[in-house]
């Protein structure tokens, strides 16, 4: 049921490794869309007058990026820390 409304919440569902593990009430999963990069989506995450950058080391740490590479379809964990507009 923690998974449903995680999902509901954020409209995906999923770790990185694909298994649904509840992480807590306040962590969000994003899943990568086509011409996504890290630094687009903490971009997005901090908005227009943030600094991604703190959001793009979050987001490596959680989610054991190695070399910022990401791939349409992976399911990235947002740290309950992440603050979003």
């Amino acid at each position: 049921m923690a998974c449903f409304a995680a999902a509901c919440c954020v409209g995906l569902l999923g770790s990185r490794a694909g298994a649904c593990v509840s992480h807590g009430p306040a962590e969000r999963v994003y899943t990568v869309r086509p011409g996504d990069s890290v630094w687009r989506i903490a971009a997005r995450i901090v908005g227009s007058e943030g600094d991604p950058r703190p959001v793009v080391d979050q987001l490596i740490g959680a989610n054991a990026i190695h070399d910022a590479v990401i791939a349409p379809g992976e399911r990235l964990r947002i740290p309950a820390n992440v603050n979003m507009p």
